[in-house]
């Protein structure tokens, strides 16, 4: 029996012995250090019912307090460091400069507030597993680090942190730290999904006389304090200078995450993902712009926040909310950025980015669908679009090295705009819809839109040189064709810029009423200008059923072809044939009453060609309000207008105008009926056997050729055309629809010689032709 017991009370000894040992090193559970280590180089702990008193170990001769703790969790308790001699007898030589937290490996730190008693010191927290923040805040440190890292340190020096792929998150209450200059977060993923702030309080109070600010903690001023960084990564983050050593290594999907609960307030933010495809998510916003700035103070240095947001990702950056800053807002990624209206509606007066100067910069494409607002606006990309609000008070400089499209309720203002691209540059659309990926989930559900069948050979327009959309392309309806590029001087200098207009309207049959065009839409796509509209291109300035125009300068086009044309004339020719009753007249009468002689009966029918409208776009319309000055192979003026308040300068070969006119053709057919009847047998002088014969014959005129609509070119010019405009020109040409129409462009009509050949029996003279001029 004494056998069986004795194994039972060595363990249960055992057990007493280990706890005894644990309450000699540390408190229980929440804040603990590891059992190992005592004296001035480990910290104590004391645990009360509202805090954890952490007397920290003693600073080493770079004013380092390095603290290493098995657990970190204060539970909503406040974790007080004790960095003063009267606290903490540890501290013989100097109070810390720097307090390092290092958390082992297997744990995540959890904390709520943190205080530093005595003097200020700056923060560091190491958790390689993560960090979670809940309502928490730190006070009395002029620099905060938060890293899912291990340190690396030189002679005891905190050189660098080398990061693991720990997460920290911030949710709940939050982050605050409103007295430090400097705030860093760097680790493996950062999800904020609170309000985060390092900004302090104020109010503006009017003493003697005079407007006086001051801090307050209960005012209702942000004051814009405190320089903040968040970095995600395998990176070795160096603590000196606040920079990464990255390694680039693939992260699938977002690694840096602002929530729709995200509500940060700093003076000046830089977020990083040194991620391959690493994603920055920003649906929360960000303010970086005080009613004034605080100056702090970091190593006897002056902290100037600079109120300005610098994003950067080596992934895709997706901005959903707002960033506004005073200074500048910098976004640049290796992969695409897109900015996406709250809610993915624009609204009025919400703004996704607002700041004095924003720079935005992506290898791959810039998309916006949102609204940014800046005195100077610099886009660049592969390939820029635009379906939301660029609005800058000086500059918008966009360059696309593919393509730059403005599209879709697109507008882009300013005071100068340059659009720069080595392809294409697109103002509107080429076609009345939206062109998606059939296998993109964003056409799933959605009614294809169809197109019109094969082409009739009486269309004419724009719409007949659009490329139909690749089979792989689904058409989808949108709720605008809008575009506009609105500015005080336009340039674009391109390979070709498109400005067009899709918008038309049609009906099936000469039945349905005529058609009307919705002044609105017919003015929907506009590049306007205020003084100078400059256009440079290498191959051609299409301009369909759209508004090329500057109101008080010049027009300069430079460009081998300028079309200027309707997107869409489909006209059609209604025929039908009406016939007359038979009629023949008397030719000869007796008493004045009695036929005895009528003439041939005729059969006439009438076949009548009625032109109609059945597909109608605007006109193209260039407006110069002073002087177009062309450098060009060929202009086409096509069923459009061309007007010029001053003069036409400048070299064009070939000038091609044409109209459209619509007619009524009647075409009448006579059909008479003849008939002679004459005698085959005489006997004795008298006709025994006679015969009719009966034949007839038929005549066409036509009796009707009159013009029932026109839709003309119109080329007005209020000053001089010079010399170089056109080997030749049209003055006017109508395309005829009818059985007989053609629409060949003219040949140029031989100089008068001269002399003039005239031939008589055969001999051949000269005479001077008096129309001739030298």
């Amino acid at each position: 029996m004494k056998n069986k017991i004795f194994p039972v009370v060595k363990i249960v000894m055992c057990r007493f012995a280990l706890l005894t040992l644990f309450a000699g090193f540390s408190v229980h559970a929440g804040v603990t250090t590891p059992l190992s280590g005592s004296g001035a180089n480990t910290p104590d702990i004391i645990k009360t019912s509202t805090k954890y008193l952490v007397k920290i170990s003693k600073s080493n001769e770079y004013g380092y307090s390095l603290n290493t703790f098995s657990e970190l969790d204060t539970k909503d308790k406040t974790l007080v460091l004790a960095n003063s001699l009267q606290m903490n007898p540890k501290l013989s030589g100097s109070p810390a400069q720097t307090i390092v937290l290092a958390l082992n490996a297997n744990q995540i730190a959890s904390f709520s507030e943190i205080k530093v008693e005595g003097r200020a010191a700056d923060v560091v927290i190491l958790a390689p597993k993560g960090i979670r923040c809940d309502g928490c805040s730190v006070t009395n440190a002029e620099r905060v680090t938060l890293a899912t890292g291990e340190g690396i340190y030189e002679s005891g020096e905190l050189t660098s942190i080398a990061l693991s792929s720990g997460e920290i998150s911030v949710t709940g209450l939050g982050f605050s730290a409103n007295q430090s200059s400097l705030v860093d977060l760097a680790a493996g993923k950062v999800t904020i999904d609170a309000p985060f702030t390092t900004n302090m309080k104020g109010r503006v109070v009017t003493r003697a006389n005079k407007e006086v600010k001051e801090i307050d903690t209960a005012g209702t001023l942000q004051v814009s304090n405190g320089d903040v960084q968040i970095i995600v990564g395998d990176n070795a983050f160096r603590y000196s200078d606040r920079q990464s050593d990255a390694s680039f290594n693939t992260f699938s999907g977002t690694a840096l995450t602002l929530t729709s609960n995200a509500d940060i307030a700093v003076g000046n933010l830089h977020l990083e993902s040194t991620y391959a495809q690493g994603d920055v998510s920003i649906d929360g916003r960000i303010l970086a712009n005080g009613a004034w700035t605080y100056v702090g103070r970091y190593n006897n240095q002056s902290i100037v926040p600079l109120e300005s947001v610098n994003v950067k990702s080596n992934g895709d950056i997706l901005i959903y909310d707002q960033i506004i800053a005073a200074n500048k807002v910098d976004l640049e990624s290796t992969q695409d950025i897109r900015i996406i209206p709250e809610g993915g509606v624009a609204r009025f007066g919400i703004d996704n980015i607002r700041a004095a100067e924003i720079n935005i910069a992506a290898v791959g494409t810039v998309e916006s669908t949102g609204a940014i607002l800046g005195e100077s606006v610099y886009l660049s990309a592969r390939q820029v679009v635009n379906e939301g609000d660029v609005e800058a008070s000086r500059d918008i400089y966009i360059n696309g090295e593919e393509e730059i499209r403005n599209q879709f309720g697109g507008v882009l203002l300013s005071e100068n705009i340059l659009l720069k691209s080595d392809h294409d540059v697109v103002n509107g659309s080429l076609y009345p819809f939206r062109l998606l990926p059939k296998d993109d989930p964003a056409t799933a559900g959605v009614q294809a839109l169809s197109r019109a069948s094969s082409i009739n050979e009486k269309r004419v327009g724009a719409r007949l040189s659009v490329p139909p959309p690749p089979e792989t392309m689904m058409p989808v309806e949108v709720a605008t064709l809008e575009a506009f590029i609105l500015g005080q001087n336009i340039r674009i200098e391109a390979n070709q810029f498109t400005n067009g207009n899709p918008y038309h309207i049609e009906r099936q049959s000469v039945e349905v009423p005529e058609l009307l065009l919705e002044y609105n839409k017919s003015s929907q796509v506009i590049v306007s200008a205020e003084n100078t509209l400059d256009l440079r291109l290498k191959e051609r300035f299409w301009n369909m059923s759209s508004i090329a125009e500057s109101w008080t300068g010049n027009t300069v086009i430079e460009a081998p072809l300028i079309d200027n044309e309707r997107y869409y004339l489909w006209a059609d020719t209604f025929t039908y044939t009406e016939d007359v009753p038979r009629s023949s007249t008397c030719e000869r009468y007796i008493f004045g009453r009695f036929c005895i002689r009528r003439s041939n009966p005729q059969d006439v029918s009438i076949k009548k060609y009625h032109q109609y409208i059945k597909a109608l776009s605007p006109q193209a319309r260039i407006n110069t309000g002073g002087s177009l000055i062309l450098s060009s192979q060929s202009l086409n003026n096509e069923h459009s207008a061309v007007e010029v308040k001053k003069d036409v300068v400048g070299t064009v070969n070939n000038v091609w105008m044409e109209g459209l006119s619509l007619r009524d053709i009647w075409e009448t057919t006579t059909v008479t009926h003849h008939s002679r009847t004459y005698c085959t047998k005489k006997i004795w002088r008298k006709c025994i056997r006679r015969k009719t014969d009966h034949w007839t014959t038929s005549r066409t005129d036509l009796t009707k050729n009159e013009v029932t609509a026109q839709f003309p070119f119109v080329f007005y010019v209020d000053g001089h055309i010079n010399q170089g405009f056109g080997k030749w020109n049209v003055n006017m040409r109508d395309i005829i629809f009818g059985p007989y129409a053609t629409s060949d462009k003219p040949v140029p009509k031989p100089k008068p010689s001269k002399y003039i050949p005239i031939i008589n029996s055969g001999i051949t003279f000269f005479i001077l032709n008096p129309n001739f001029k030298a």
